[in-house]
Formats: structure tokens, sequence, C-alpha cells
């Protein structure tokens, strides 16, 4: 199994990753109505958008149900202290993180 932290931060981004040999943006916002975090992804190359509006949430794999996409890996977000607690504005890249996983079999 091979672990990856997503280097996110607290504030709306946009970045290049290379996760599992593939590249990938990710674009991370603050919905203020829900209120969560929701992010979108697309191949980086083209533009072209794998998952898009996908919440923040803790407890499962992301990338469940994307399993068509060709995403090679899981997408778990982890909170310090509470592994249940949704990550808050304030909370992300601190006590709330984003893992990549893949091996996970």
């Amino acid at each position: 199994m091979n672990i990856f932290k997503i280097p996110f931060v607290n504030t709306n981004q946009t970045f290049n990753i290379t996760l599992n040999g593939q590249n990938l943006t990710i674009n991370c916002v603050w919905n203020q109505e829900i209120p969560t975090w929701v992010i979108s992804i697309a191949e980086t190359n083209t533009n072209t958008p794998i998952i898009t509006g996908v919440a923040l949430v803790t407890g499962v794999n992301l990338l469940m149900q994307f399993y068509y996409t060709g995403l090679t890996g899981d997408i778990v977000v982890y909170t310090k202290g509470d592994p249940g607690a949704l990550p808050t504005f304030d909370s992300l890249g601190n006590e709330s993180n984003v893992f990549y996983v893949t091996g996970v079999k």
C-alpha cells in the first residue's frame, strides 16, 4: 500500500499533481452554503473533467463511485483527533488532510 498526502491548504485552490503516474489538475473550493470543501479533478494535458463537485467527507473512499473514470487509487479524508469530523474551512491542510492511497485490495 502506498499513501500520499495531497497538499491542500485552507483556501480556494487549483494545482497540478501527479498521482500514480496520472497528471491531474485538482480544484478545491469552499462552499459556504453547505458548508463544505468540494473538489473537482481534470486530466491536466487536455483539461478534460474526470470528476466534478465531490464533497470532502470522512469515512469513505471518495473515488469508489467513480471506478469507471480510470483513476487508479482511493481518495480518503482523515481528521486528526476525530476521524469522523468533516474538514472545516480552517482545518483543511491542518487537522483535516486528504490522502491518495494505492495498492489496497
